[in-house]
């Protein structure tokens, strides 16, 4: 037995005790980052996140210098935009060009002609250059979002000049405009501007002194807004359509900015190839092609015709910028700067080159492959990459996330060694575990809170009709919905780090928070890149960079310094978060816009409000957790809140919150459609059963009140679903989104004197002839009709129960999907003339069931009178005139025949 030394005995104890163990690893509380200033840390976020807006905007708009006709003599192969600028002020100067009306059958053909005729005589000899004017008849059918459409047009023109070298050669490429437009437009930017870009892109190939290796086929077709007629009359019956082998598409969904290429292919990565190779100022998204396709964006381009009627691979671009004067009077050529057309023209100049000097044009089904995913980078280059390489990526990147991660995180364990007394700040492994696993769980909640604010937010704002009040002031996004989901972001990091007990040191806390919510990111990348979404490559932005960042930093044993750690990482961070604002500022002038033509059925708040919120969260994320470093976190919160209140009572209380503003430089209207419209319904006998005529006020967004404070006559509208009792309430059709329901409520009624009509619809039954018979079963019945009316016509049918439509003179086979009204299908039929006579003869043949007797089914005829004020009563023409300045209107009369056969 061992003896203990005696009191103030100076020999050790034995046995002695074990000697410390030493730990080369950090200590979980012995980082030298504490606090920070709550003032400079928000003074250093708020300058940081300026300099990286102001440069994201700045290449937003960044153009070109553009070239003036002086300037030809020194830049003979180049675009001039100033010559493009005077034809598009000559074909807008004309006013609308509706398909059918004088002005676009004869003015606007005769004017492209001229131009077309004058290029061709100062063209270089060792070009060929052919032209023909084309009237096609035909039909086919679109689905849509609810129903499928059927289009028959009939004596549409085309405009069809080919450039190419005077020895035969196998292909051709097509480049696509329009030159038709809207009731009421001038249709400067849609399409015009592209139009004048093509004419002037055509000059300047034809007096080139190198011929061409392949043609080119300049289109500009003369019905899309019909939709899409002209170009179907093209791609299926022109005889140089079969020798396209791919196309360019040029459209417009705003006056001016960037042409973005928002669709490709579908399957031939080549063209995006040569599009990175030769453009010299690349935009292209395959977010908004994905976007597109999802049908958020209620707009339908040739794209479509080319790609599936012709079969043909392609490109699609359109200018977005200030999508407010879209498809209105505003759409004029001085909204348009003249550096947009050398935008437009250098990029489309350098393509069309490149691509007819390619080998894939050649051989384009040689070239085919998978989808692609691209994108530019500030409009200074470009990336592009296959989506199987785009894969790979991903998976790539979510393994060196998780890595970096995992390896980060064990840095905090220790384990315990055998009879240790000295004291060890380092964790046990399932401790950093715990931690790590709170590190992504709070993050992940304060995205929920975030995305939950600004819906909530949407909700309140549309509750106390107040929506849309960002519409014209784009800047209140930012205390509405931005700052509320930043607000939600942080709230839980903050009040977990003050409230857990056993808390980290603040700079360890932070570090595993920014792990956190890289784990998160990774984890959402990884479930993109498995659901086939070739937009998570935003997301690979997001962890590839910030991944790379950490794993450099743990192979120089960075890591173990926090201070040094998180600046690392965080500047790391700067650049997705340039990327994301970059992709904000252009997400913004797209769908902000759009949401004054969405209807009065979706609150737009609620689509803004949680794209503000996820921009926020992507852009923000990585910066978050500095909450835990400052000084004053409460301050930070107080502010935000105090900001977020007053962007809430300046929405409400004050003018900047008023949606709408009329401006010569920059208008922001309200859209409405008014229809001046004559009803006739004849019963199963042929006599009226009902006539009535009256006004349709068609509001196309969410806040359709506000007319009614500032026009007495809106007292007496009658929303239609509370008189719903004909066919799609009575409404006539003139598109596939007035195929309603009767719980539609953007429509509403007030009567009126019948308009005038000099040139009536007609419909008349002419017969019809028992097709097949089977006894005691059915026959098929087929039934002839004349009709006759406007350039713009709707025929609907509406078999009774127990009748079936089984065929018609329009297309070889129906539509795979219709309206339903009262359980019943409807079956509709949009009808184009251009430069045809107004007689129509059709049949349909109807599967009647033995039992039925007549009428077998309604037949309904609207005609459309689009573009003649003469057909304007003195009464429609003082009620339009009490619509208050900052709306525009779009009138038009209809006349709607109905009768029982």
């Amino acid at each position: 037995m061992l003896r203990l030394r005696a009191k103030g005995n100076t020999d050790e104890e034995w046995p002695p005790p074990p000697p410390p163990i030493i730990d080369d690893r950090p200590p979980v509380c012995t980082s030298k980052l504490h606090q920070l200033s709550t003032t400079g840390t928000v003074v250093a976020v708020i300058s940081v996140t300026s300099l990286i807006y102001i440069i994201a905007l700045l290449l937003n708009n960044r153009l070109p210098l553009p070239l003036n006709i002086s300037d030809e003599t020194f830049n003979p192969d180049r675009f001039i935009a100033e010559r493009a600028r005077s034809i598009l002020e000559e074909l807008a100067d004309l006013g609308p060009k509706v398909a059918g009306s004088y002005v676009n059958e004869v003015l606007a053909v005769h004017y492209l002609t001229v131009q077309i005729n004058y290029t061709i005589n100062e063209a270089n000899p060792i070009h060929k250059i052919s032209y023909d004017l084309q009237r096609p008849t035909g039909a086919f059918s679109i689905p849509h979002k609810l129903n499928e459409v059927t289009y028959h047009y009939n004596g549409v023109q085309n405009i069809v000049v080919k450039i190419g070298p005077n020895t035969p050669v196998n292909g051709s490429l097509l480049v696509n405009c329009h030159f038709d437009s809207v009731p009421t437009s001038p249709g400067a930017s849609d399409d015009g501007l592209n139009c004048a870009v093509m004419l002037e892109v055509l000059r300047v190939i034809s007096r080139q002194s190198t011929p061409l290796q392949q043609n080119i086929i300049f289109l500009f077709n003369g019905a899309e807004e019909t939709p899409l007629m002209a170009s179907h009359g093209f791609i299926t019956q022109h005889k140089w359509a079969p020798e396209v082998r791919a196309f360019i598409n040029l459209e417009s969904a705003g006056a001016g900015g960037k042409e973005v290429l928002f669709q490709s292919g579908p399957n031939h990565p080549w063209l995006v190839q040569l599009y990175a190779e030769s453009v010299p100022f690349p935009s292209a998204k395959v977010l908004f092609e994905e976007i597109f396709h999802s049908g958020i964006i209620p707009s339908d381009t040739d794209f479509r015709i080319f790609r599936d009627h012709g079969h043909k691979p392609g490109l699609d671009f359109a200018h977005c910028k200030n999508g407010y004067v879209y498809h209105t009077k505003y759409d004029s050529q001085d909204m348009i700067l003249l550096s947009v057309y050398q935008h437009t023209g250098d990029n489309l100049l350098a393509l069309v080159r490149h691509i007819v000097a390619s080998e894939q044009i050649k051989r384009p089904t040689e070239y085919k492959g998978g989808r692609q995913v691209y994108f530019d980078v500030g409009g200074l280059f470009m990336v592009q990459y296959s989506e199987v390489e785009g894969i790979v990526l991903n998976l790539l990147t979510v393994l060196l996330s998780f890595y970096t991660v995992v390896k980060n995180t064990l840095l905090h364990t220790a384990e315990p060694a055998p009879n240790q007394t000295t004291k060890c700040f380092c964790m046990q492994r399932q401790a950093v575990c715990r931690h790590l696993a709170m590190a992504v769980l709070v993050p992940a909640l304060g995205m929920v809170l975030a995305v939950t604010s600004a819906v909530a937010n949407a909700i309140f704002l549309d509750s106390v009709h107040c929506p849309m009040s960002w519409y014209t002031h784009s800047s209140l996004v930012l205390p509405l919905y931005f700052l509320p989901s930043l607000f939600a972001l942080a709230a839980p990091l903050y009040v977990f780090t003050a409230c857990k007990s056993n808390k980290l040191c603040d700079g360890i806390q932070a570090q595993m928070y920014c792990n956190g919510i890289q784990m998160i990111w990774s984890v959402l990348l990884l479930l993109a890149t498995v659901a086939g979404i070739r937009s998570a490559y935003i997301l690979m932005i997001v962890v590839l960079i910030p991944g790379l960042a950490n794993f450099l930093l743990l192979l120089c044993k960075r890591n173990r310094s926090v201070p040094v750690w998180l600046c690392g990482f965080l500047a790391s961070a700067l650049f997705p978060a340039f990327y994301t604002i970059y992709l904000s500022i252009l997400f913004m002038q797209v769908f902000i816009p759009v949401t004054g033509r969405m209807g009065a059925d979706t609150n737009p708040d609620i689509i803004i409000g949680v794209l503000s919120s996820v921009l926020c969260v992507v852009t923000t994320s990585y910066f978050v957790p500095l909450i835990v470093l400052v000084r004053k976190p409460w301050a930070v919160f107080f502010s935000m809140f105090l900001l977020c209140v007053a962007g809430v009572l300046t929405a409400l209380y004050t003018s900047v919150g008023f949606p709408y503003l009329n401006s010569a430089t920059g208008p922001t209207p309200q859209r409405i459609m008014v229809v001046h419209s004559e009803q006739t319904y004849h019963g199963s006998s042929g006599f009226v059963r009902k006539s009535e005529s009256g006004f349709y006020i068609v509001n196309l967004d969410r806040r359709v009140y506000e007319i009614d404070k500032v026009m007495p006559e809106m007292a007496e509208a009658q929303d239609i679903s509370s008189i719903c009792e004909e066919l799609f309430c009575g409404v006539p059709v003139f598109s596939w989104k007035f195929m309603l329901t009767k719980e539609s409520k953007n429509i509403r009624w007030i009567k009126a004197d019948s308009p005038v009509i000099y040139d009536q619809t007609f419909l008349e039954f002419t017969g019809y002839k028992t097709v097949s018979k089977r006894e005691e079963t059915h026959e098929i019945r087929r039934l002839h009709f004349n009709v006759s009316g406007p350039d713009h016509m709707h025929l609907i049918v509406w078999p009774k129960p127990s009748v079936t439509l089984v065929g018609w003179s329009f297309t070889d086979s129906l539509p795979s999907h219709t309206a339903i009204w009262d359980g019943r299908p409807v079956y509709v039929i949009n009808c184009v003339r251009g430069y045809s006579p107004a007689h129509l003869e059709v049949h349909f043949d109807l599967q009647v069931e033995a039992e039925v007797q007549v009428p077998f089914a309604v037949f309904t005829a609207i005609g459309h009178y689009l573009h003649d004020e003469l057909y304007f009563t003195h009464q429609m023409k003082n009620f339009l005139s009490r619509f208050p300045s900052w709306s525009v209107v779009t009138p038009w009369i209809t006349q709607l025949i109905q009768k029982e056969f």
